[in-house]
């Protein structure tokens, strides 16, 4: 098995290396077949793509980049509390490669680790059909078509996918290890520690499922008056600022500002429309997830925990998008290990017609930037990437 798979990925890289489009068929034949392999060439392929993209302003990508020549001559780092992110500049410096090998990596990443946690599951071989073409969508599917170029949080989230895939394995140490990893790339991810804790303090416990969900409930509708979470937010903030001796979080960027509550203000009548379907349907199925999963597995309690601290903040931008995104991380393993029920098939639909709607969005309104990117996809190919980055 592992020389066949070694195989087949070595006749991969090869297509790839000559052009990403040689590379297309034998994608659906290892996607059909359930070849190991694809967790290795498919990354591979979405990160010679994502190698071309250009980005504008509006992109943390722009800022990044930006960043890495600024260390490349000056060898001072901004990203203080990203220490993976430092670590990348420092080797990408030392062994002159140009910028585009960031969001190289960061996609790589992100995709590889999507894909080693479904083909980790020990049935995937023997599941349905149907079963395992609707877990490999929403596997896809639940990354963002861009969200490499936030290089931090897709490499933060791509490490906490690991982190609960060992979990499940029942590997602990690995579990531990890459949770920290993922804290390292983005701080933003230490929200993970406190939940965790609780909700392990909390099963002990042993509350009702119709008190968990009261609880999201509540959460829920506190959420939908932000005056009053912004004040208390506020209050909290400036002690742990206080605490940290710097500006930890940033109140007027991400509770206040243009990236918290007043992100949807800035927009118009269809921005505000297209935004409120993306919140309000993605709380819909966060909380129908806690009706299919058995209380008894694992991480449920935390899940709850997340999913009440999601919907507390679901008025500001930043904070629900990532932490909906973490969401969204825990769901697609935990569907690895739930039953096969009516239930189940509905709800999986549900999630994937909905993933797909999202990503159609996304497409849409990159799609400037994607043709700009990506309207030479001719050219693609491994071994371009390889003479670029280090030229």
């Amino acid at each position: 098995m592992i020389n066949k798979t070694i195989g087949h990925t070595l006749l991969d890289v090869s297509l790839l290396m000559m052009n990403v489009i040689l590379y297309i068929p034998r994608l659906f034949m290892s996607i059909l077949t359930r070849e190991d392999s694809v967790k290795y060439t498919l990354p591979l392929f979405f990160s010679i793509i994502a190698f071309s993209f250009y980005p504008t302003y509006q992109y943390d990508l722009f800022r990044i980049y930006n960043n890495y020549h600024s260390y490349i001559s000056t060898n001072e780092y901004q990203y203080t509390r990203d220490f993976l992110l430092y670590s990348l500049f420092f080797i990408g410096s030392k062994l002159g490669l140009k910028a585009n090998f960031l969001v190289f990596f960061s996609c790589y990443l992100i995709y590889f680790a999507s894909l080693k946690v479904l083909f980790d599951y020990k049935d995937i071989k023997h599941i349905k059909t149907l079963d395992y073409f609707l877990l490999f969508i929403i596997f896809i599917l639940s990354i963002p078509i861009i969200q490499y170029t936030g290089i931090r949080f897709s490499s933060a989230l791509a490490f906490l996918l690991l982190s609960l895939n060992y979990y499940f394995l029942e590997q602990k140490k690995k579990s531990i290890f890459f949770l920290f990893l993922s804290i390292f790339s983005h701080i933003a991810l230490i929200i993970i520690i406190p939940i965790l804790f609780v909700s392990q303090k909390i099963r002990v416990m042993n509350f009702s499922r119709s008190t968990q969900i009261i609880f999201i409930m509540i959460m829920f509708f506190i959420g939908l008056f932000p005056s009053i979470i912004t004040e208390n937010a506020i209050f909290l903030i400036d002690k742990i600022n206080n605490l940290m001796g710097w500006s930890f979080i940033s109140v007027s960027t991400y509770i206040s500002g243009e990236w918290g509550v007043g992100r949807l203000t800035e927009l118009n009548s269809t921005g505000q429309l297209v935004a409120n379907f993306k919140t309000y349907s993605l709380c819909l199925l966060l909380f129908l997830f806690c009706f299919i999963v058995p209380r008894k597995l694992q991480l449920f309690n935390s899940y709850i925990f997340l999913v009440g601290f999601v919907f507390l903040f679901q008025q500001y931008a930043t904070f629900f998008d990532r932490y909906s995104q973490v969401c969204v991380i825990y769901i697609i393993v935990m569907t690895l290990y739930i039953p096969k029920t009516r239930i189940y098939y509905c709800y999986i639909l549900s999630l994937t017609f909905f993933l797909f709607c999202i990503r159609s969005i996304e497409v849409k309104d990159s799609i400037d930037f994607l043709f700009t990117s990506y309207s030479s996809i001719y050219k693609h190919s491994l071994i371009n990437v390889i003479l670029e980055v280090f030229s």
